[in-house]
């Protein structure tokens, strides 16, 4: 038994292997002048009879000494308590937590160079400089074997909990200490410069266009406004938003951890947060303009009504402008309905305004290609005749004594150079033609497009009011639809 009744054999073992044993000692390691000392030490505390049938307790000391570097332990005890401990492992597995504990041991020996805190945050970071000289030190030609070894090394060193965060940004190893709750306080841990990094780095242009496109068809499938109520929306939009945007950087930062994908993906998330709220907020409207019976409901949901549930009141989100307007449902549905018609209007004008356009840009490449060939026929002529300037000189002539000529009496030859230079006269002629036609055509395009564009003016000078109107509904709502119940206090 005990000689102090204070202390149990478990405690006193753990001491002993804390205070005696090198930290970083791979376990299969543990020599038998190690356990020697272990049973010498209890035996100042502990009768060696209390010893020999409490081993177990020395036993479960040594797996937890251990249990940071180590999966799973077989300790064993010989005769005279000779230890031996063996890993239930792989080889492949072993080889690894022997480089873990390299890297320990070298962390034990150069700990206050190997990291440095940030400015002004509890973050520690491991530098790229001090990270390539451990890879040139521990020569793992597999880089990330190199990073999984450090990764792990770090985790154990510093004894890190589930709370803790690492993770590599940028070939620096970052480590941050202590709770850090939701995917927005646990990206604030981390300087947004080096995320930003990351963004020039591999997305040279902007990605808000495709994050945009891939949330209007989030809008038509998991988030539709037609078939979903406002709390299955709540529950869902955050995690869709992160799916829709991991899905877009995951396959070009293939090469990055996992965990850094995830706090980037957050980084862009938090970036284009609010205009991606503005897009659904815009969308639900498009669907009650259009009077969707769920839609309106999902907007009707927003009034300020009290509820019970559960045996407690709640109160709903309202739609409350920075202004300090409230927006009640049939004030937004006159609003958006008249907004709607004019804006309507206002497409199919541009529409019309970008066919006149193109109409015109068509005939001013016509106009270029006639004049191209225009200029090919005259150059086509020109040289024609320098070729066959005697036979048309002789020709002439004869035409000149006899007032015409005869072509049945003009050899192969001749019939011939004069068919083709009537031939070029006349596709020059035609092009003339067609070219003298195009000012007519072009001011008759211009006339259209005048017209279309005194039209759209009209419709823009009707739209400004109501864009203003709109458009403050638009920011209050998408505000109001991240709104949960608020309790009220009994």
């Amino acid at each position: 038994m005990s000689k102090s009744s204070n202390e149990t054999l478990f405690t006193k073992a753990t001491e002993i292997l804390n205070d005696k044993l090198p930290k970083g000692l791979y376990a299969e390691d543990f020599s038998q002048q190690q356990a020697k000392t272990l049973i010498k030490e209890l035996l100042n505390s502990f009768e060696a009879n209390y010893i020999v049938e409490h081993k177990d307790e020395i036993r479960d000391a040594i797996k937890s000494h251990f249990a940071g570097t180590h999966d799973e332990l077989i300790i064993i005890f010989k005769k005279n308590l000779e230890i031996i401990i063996r890993e239930k492992n792989n080889p492949e597995k072993k080889s690894f937590n022997r480089q873990v504990l390299k890297f320990i041991q070298h962390m034990v020996e150069d700990h206050e160079e190997l990291f440095s805190k940030e400015e002004k945050s509890e973050v520690l970071k491991f530098e790229e400089t001090k990270i390539e000289n451990l890879s040139k030190e521990f020569e793992l030609e597999n880089k990330k074997l190199f990073k999984h070894v450090l990764h792990e090394a770090v985790k154990r060193f510093l004894e890190l909990k589930n709370e803790d965060q690492l993770i590599y940004l940028n070939n620096s190893l970052y480590v941050k200490q202590g709770e850090a709750k939701g995917a927005e306080r646990r990206l604030n841990s981390f300087p947004r410069e080096e995320f930003s990094k990351i963004k020039e780095k591999h997305f040279n242009k902007d990605i808000f266009p495709y994050v945009k496109k891939e949330l209007l068809k989030l809008l038509s499938s998991t988030l539709d406004f037609t078939k979903i109520n406002n709390q299955t929306f709540l529950d869902n939009y955050i995690e869709a938003f992160q799916n829709l945007i991991h899905s877009l950087v995951q396959p070009i930062l293939k090469d990055e951890d996992e965990a850094v994908i995830g706090y980037f993906t957050n980084f862009i998330l938090r970036d284009y947060y609010d205009e991606m709220m503005i897009i659904c907020a815009k969308e639900l409207t498009k669907k009650v303009a259009a009077r969707d019976k769920n839609a309106e409901n999902f907007l009707n949901y927003y009034n300020g009504e009290i509820i019970s549930l559960n045996n407690r009141r709640y109160i709903k989100p309202i739609i409350m402008s920075e202004e300090g307007n409230e927006y009640k449902f049939f004030d937004i549905l006159s609003i958006i309905t008249r907004y709607f018609i004019v804006y309507n209007k206002v497409k199919v004008q541009e529409e019309k305004i970008a066919k006149a356009k193109e109409a015109i840009e068509n005939l001013e490449r016509s106009k270029l290609t006639l004049d191209a060939k225009q200029h090919e026929y005259a150059q086509s002529v020109s040289e024609f005749e320098r070729i066959a300037h005697q036979t048309l000189a002789s020709i002439s002539r004869r035409k000149e004594h006899r007032f015409q000529i005869n072509k049945k009496l003009l050899s192969k030859e001749e019939l011939s150079i004069i068919e083709k230079k009537e031939a070029l006269e006349r596709a020059s002629a035609k092009l003339e033609q067609l070219i003298n036609g195009y000012a007519s055509k072009r001011a008759k395009l211009e006339k259209i497009l005048t017209a279309e564009e005194q039209k759209a003016q009209i419709l823009q000078k009707e739209i400004k009011p109501l864009n203003s109107n709109y458009f403050e509904i638009i920011e209050a709502l998408s505000k109001a639809m991240t709104h949960k119940l608020q309790p009220i206090a009994a």
